[in-house]
């Protein structure tokens, strides 16, 4: 809860440093920031984003609010391709056991 109330406050900091603020909604005072559109900062209608490492270390921000299309996106990039991987890589492991091990069976 404390990291999100930071992230919360940062944001806050950024979207006026960006001046997008919307004088005409001055509940908007938070932004998404994948997707940089404004958000209701009384309704926290937000997700916090974390990058996973090595990525954390590359973004100048490693925790970021999102709405959920961009929380999705994300997730995708930045997770979704380590299960891939590990299927590749157990795939490869898979076929290089194979071929011993049909030889061993042939030589019993």
């Amino acid at each position: 809860m404390e990291i999100e109330r930071a992230v919360v406050q940062r944001n806050v900091e950024l979207t006026r440093d960006l001046g997008i603020l919307d004088n005409n909604r001055p509940n908007y005072q938070n932004h998404y920031e994948n997707c940089e559109t404004l958000l209701n900062s009384k309704r926290e209608n937000w997700m916090l984003f974390s990058y996973p490492p090595p990525y954390d270390q590359w973004y100048r921000l490693s925790d970021v609010l999102t709405c959920k299309t961009c929380f999705r996106e994300l997730a995708d990039k930045y997770f979704g391709d380590i299960e891939m991987q590990y299927l590749e890589i157990l795939k490869e492991t898979t076929e290089m056991k194979m071929p011993q091990d049909e030889h061993s069976t042939l030589a019993i």
